[in-house]
């Protein structure tokens, strides 16, 4: 690819097509503000046989939007132009900025998963 890192996790839609990102987790928790990620290849059956090294993902959500059919060896150009466009993305937003002593009342687990905004 040479341009977007793959090892972020990352979704576009471009007509048809779907391009995933990063290799599947869950946030196991979050340490100063910071989610934590634990892989998940392995643990769920769903993926038990992706490598543990697979980071990008194409589908065909037309014909196949259960997403089942990963295409991303058999298209490489398409696969490279939603790179591409990644990437340009990239460049054009501002740097995540991540709360590093979050307030421990806006804590995920007390609000259904997410966190709660400040009064």
């Amino acid at each position: 690819n040479g341009t977007f890192d793959t090892s972020q996790r990352a979704a576009l839609r471009w007509g048809k097509w779907k391009l995933i990102t990063g290799q599947p987790a869950a946030v196991l928790g979050y340490e100063n503000g910071v989610p934590l990620f634990i892989p998940i290849i392995g643990l769920d059956p769903a993926i038990e046989n992706v490598p543990l090294d697979k980071n990008v993902w194409l589908y065909d959500m037309k014909r196949d939007p259960l997403e089942e059919c990963d295409l991303s060896d058999t298209k490489p150009e398409i696969v490279k132009r939603m790179l591409d466009r990644l990437e340009e993305i990239r460049q054009m937003s501002p740097p995540t900025i991540f709360q590093r002593d979050p307030d421990p009342a806006l804590n995920p687990a007390l609000h259904g998963g997410v966190w709660a905004p400040r009064d």
